[in-house]
């Protein structure tokens, strides 16, 4: 007897451990639920994240680290369940997906450009291979983990985010900042006062459309219309007039979603709002050309700069349209496409290493291709949005937030940088509003919401099984370790750097993951200290690893060491980077 019982325990215990492990099998929805709990934060991290303590770059690699980290955990357990992900997203975006990702390998081994520069990036921007692969991979799971409740709750961590971002902003006009930046003005942590320019005019948007919903309660209506004034005036605080643009636009699409929703009169009110709505950006647009009433509220000299990053961005796009210049290597390109008007505007060393206009941006980089396949994800999206507005979902105050951000950061786009604090919120967002329409039109969606709530609910206390759990943590450390890598070698070139120690700075830069410019920075070094050996093989060494690097061409033009014949054909290559440069006549 005692044999049996001992033998029922066995199997009893086995049969748990069985269970146990074998639970992935059917727990789905727990994994979708987990999914969208990593997702509701990642954006918030993402532009808060930053590290100017034991980082060079305090701003990018921060959020490119938490950006991929989270991303790669997300790609796991989506590929752990692949056979529910890829049937819950429509074939469009599939095609979309796997030809962005094909055009994109496609540029990072033909285009010709350091791979290590493709896949972090360049220094400041880190908008390489790595990047847009973790900004694909959440706009894909913002559709497969779709759910009423789960946009909404993303709607408002997007606005609660700016509460952080408010409260350092203010302690930053204080002039009591705790950071020792660099430099000190209101940027909060997307260091540039035009990307908090833009972020803050995107959380007014829907912190004013939340306020405005009747089903709120009072103290939030107003909490939100106080945090909404409060960041405008940090807007107009900066000078930047991204925010504004972005505000204007946001509330532009709120109210014809608004006018559409009218009983009485609503053809009528329509028109006359187009016609409002046509009128003003007619001024706005002779505006940046410093035309119009509008001129002394809109331009600033910085407009034609863009002018001319966007121009070169196009020609680079016509001079390399099958792979484009490579990722994120629009810096390298760029003095020898922007033209000699550009060149002699402000003198050759106004120099950028982006479009400043995310189109071009990725056209330049990938090819036409590649800029064509985002083009039409865009697209996608927007006509997403525009079948929700025929359905009852356009009553929800999420979707009028999402869709009305969404509209306002695309205008942004158009003459702004992909910041990744920033961009995230767009790419997000592109998923939600497919999401959405795939929402509005499954057939009696109410009931399978509630079902799905109510799986939430119940599995809040429990845990995903043990093979679910492994997947995710693996892929959550295939991140980590590739976005460490370049992560570390910033940190190592700093260190280095604030020892000043010649070796040890070159030590750095030679690490995967170190950027030309970090081995700029060591070849200025040696230049400002007069070490001439060094500055021969640094420079050679730097054009050996970046044969488009303009600086060390022209340090090999000078160089006291070089012959003359080495000086001359140093120099006729830094004449065909940058052809109308007149100080190389």
């Amino acid at each position: 007897m005692c044999k049996n019982r001992i033998r029922s325990v066995r199997y009893h215990f086995y049969d748990n451990i069985k269970e146990y492990f074998l639970a992935g099998i059917n727990d789905l929805d727990l994994v979708k639920f987990r999914v969208s709990q990593i997702l509701l934060f990642i954006g918030p991290l993402i532009t808060l994240a930053v590290n100017p303590w034991t980082n060079y770059d305090p701003i990018s690699l921060p959020k490119v680290f938490v950006l991929a980290t989270s991303a790669f955990a997300v790609i796991a357990l989506a590929l752990g369940n692949f056979g529910n992900f890829r049937s819950s997203l429509p074939r469009s975006v599939q095609i979309l997906a796997i030809s962005f990702l094909c055009f994109m390998t496609l540029t990072l081994l033909f285009s010709g450009s350091p791979l290590s520069q493709q896949i972090w990036g360049s220094f400041g921007r880190n908008t390489g291979y790595l990047t847009y692969v973790s900004l694909l991979s959440i706009l894909l799971a913002m559709i497969w983990v779709r759910s009423n409740q789960f946009y909404l709750r993303l709607a408002w961590f997007f606005v609660l985010t700016s509460i952080p971002m408010t409260v350092y902003c203010l302690i930053q006009i204080a002039g009591r900042d705790p950071i020792p930046w660099s430099e000190f003005n209101t940027f909060g942590t997307l260091g540039n006062i035009n990307f908090l320019s833009a972020f803050l005019g995107m959380t007014s948007i829907g912190a004013l459309i939340f306020a405005l919903d009747k089903e709120l309660a009072v103290v939030k209506r107003v909490s939100l219309i106080a945090l909404a004034i409060l960041d405008l005036w940090i807007i107009l605080s900066t000078g930047s007039i991204q925010g504004p643009i972005i505000f204007a636009v946001g509330i532009g699409v709120y109210l014809f979603i608004f006018i559409l929703d009218l009983k009485r009169a609503k053809n009528l009110v329509l028109i006359a709002f187009s016609a409002i709505t046509l009128v003003i950006g007619y001024f706005l647009v002779i505006a940046l050309r410093n035309m119009g009433p509008l001129a002394s509220f809109v331009y600033q000299p910085s407009v034609i700069f863009r002018g001319d990053y966007i121009h070169a961005g196009w020609e680079m796009t016509l001079t390399k349209p099958i792979f484009g210049v490579g990722m994120d290597s629009y810096g390298d390109w760029y003095r020898e496409a922007r033209g000699e008007i550009s060149t002699l505007r402000t003198g050759p060393d106004r120099v950028a290493n982006t479009a400043h206009n995310i189109f071009l941006d990725i056209s330049s980089n990938g090819g036409v291709l590649l800029g064509a396949t985002y083009v039409a994800l865009i697209i996608f999206a927007l006509y997403s949005g525009i079948k929700v507005l025929g359905t009852n979902f356009r009553s929800n105050s999420y979707f009028k937030v999402i869709f009305a951000v969404w509209v306002a950061y695309q205008v942004q786009a158009l003459v702004s940088i992909n910041q990744i604090g920033v961009g995230v919120w767009g790419w997000m967002f592109s998923g939600v509003l497919i999401g959405i329409s795939l929402l509005a039109k499954e057939i009696d969606s109410k009931s399978p919401e509630k079902k799905y709530a109510v799986r939430r609910r119940e599995s809040r206390a429990q845990n995903i099984s043990a093979r679910q759990l492994l997947v995710g943590v693996l892929g959550l450390a295939f991140g980590m370790t590739l976005s460490a890598i370049p992560l570390n070698a910033d940190m190592r070139y700093r260190a280095a750097s604030d020892n000043g120690d010649l070796a040890e700075m070159r030590a750095a830069t030679s690490l995967l993951g170190s950027t030309e410019f970090h081995r700029e920075l060591v070849l200025d070094f040696a230049m400002r200290n007069n070490l001439a050996p060094e500055i021969k093989d640094l420079a050679e060494e730097l054009v050996r690893d970046y044969p488009r690097s303009f600086f060390g061409w022209r340090v090999l033009s000078v160089a006291s060491l070089n012959t003359d014949e080495l000086r001359f054909q140093a120099l006729e290559r830094a004449r065909a980077l940058d052809p109308f440069n007149p100080d190389l006549r």
